[in-house]
């Protein structure tokens, strides 16, 4: 017996390495209070429900023009259940808008949210590491610092 069902989604998070920019396949643990996400076989965290958009999920031809388009906000928490990525914090705006022939970043475009590598990771067989220690004046560690690798005569950032 085939079954139909028929539901809109509301949006999607493509967790990405912070560095890379390739996306995280590793099953993470991906949680909002607000929200309803499910991973899909594309490795995209997808949003099936959220407070307040209730009637965008039935509405097919078009979405309901209230609430306005990016109006809701949402706090997505991320943590690698392996602990090679660091946890971490998304905020997302909902509805997304839906025009899809502008070239505005609407609902057909996942949210990409990056992740940070942490020091557990195991180093990639192409990288390199650097380990660095950030030091003021008084020659007292700074913690917390962004430290950025540049190529000697210029160019993109390395990592």
């Amino acid at each position: 017996m085939a079954e139909r069902v028929d539901r809109r989604i509301l949006g999607a998070i493509r967790v990405v390495d912070g560095v890379t920019g390739t996306p995280v396949r590793r099953p993470l643990r991906v949680e909002s209070d607000g929200l309803v996400i499910r991973r899909n076989r594309a490795g995209l965290h997808v949003i099936m429900e959220a407070a307040g958009l209730e009637e965008h999920i039935a509405a097919f031809d078009a979405p309901p023009g209230a609430p306005a388009a990016e109006s809701l906000p949402f706090t997505v928490q991320i943590q690698d259940p392996e602990r090679a990525y660091l946890p971490a914090l998304a905020a997302i705006t909902l509805p997304r808008p839906f025009d899809p022939g502008s070239d505005v970043l609407d609902l057909m475009e996942p949210i990409d949210v990056p992740l940070a590598s942490s020091a557990a990771r195991s180093t990639p067989l192409s990288w390199a590491s650097l380990r660095v220690t950030v030091r003021d004046t008084a020659t007292d560690p700074v913690r917390g610092a962004l430290v950025q690798a540049l190529p000697q005569g210029g160019g993109d950032r390395l990592g």
